[in-house]
């Protein structure tokens, strides 16, 4: 599947019945026409247009079954989508994002690197053997050392 511009398209195509090869060209095709050629048509409607049609895509990809999954959502990840939120609507989506990710990847650096285990041993012959079990990356050298 396409990039993050094109996911909330190609779930439309494939509920609407879009199964064949053709379904995805025209699907492709069709929205880069009307930018290039019907341009100034475009102009001329209003705003609430998109808006109207942005908010179809997500009620049509929307998994409402979701909703009645209980899960914990740990304290990190509750405080960035509310920082995310807030980010956004105060400044724009670029800023947000940025913000989003000074906040959220020193928290998941150190989440993981507290779960690795290491034990270490000697065998018969005197070879020094560890044995690590968890994430492995940077941020978890000191369970390991």
């Amino acid at each position: 599947m396409g990039g993050c511009a094109t996911i909330g398209q190609s779930m439309i195509n494939a509920k609407s019945g879009g199964r064949t090869r053709i379904a995805g060209i025209a699907a492709g095709l069709f929205p880069l026409i009307f930018i290039v050629y019907a341009a100034p048509v475009i102009e001329l409607s209003p705003l609430a247009t998109p808006v109207g049609v942005m908010f179809m895509v997500v009620i049509g990809i929307f998994a409402r079954n979701s909703l009645s999954i209980p899960r914990p959502v740990p304290r990190t990840d509750a405080f960035a989508i509310v920082l995310i939120t807030a980010v956004t609507v105060m400044a724009d989506l670029a800023t947000a994002e940025v913000v989003g990710l000074i906040v959220s990847v020193p928290a998941h650096a150190w989440n993981n690197a507290r779960r690795i285990d290491a034990e270490t041993y000697k065998t018969e012959d005197g070879t020094r053997v560890c044995r690590i079990r968890g994430p492995r990356f940077f941020g978890a050298t000191d369970g390991f050392a």
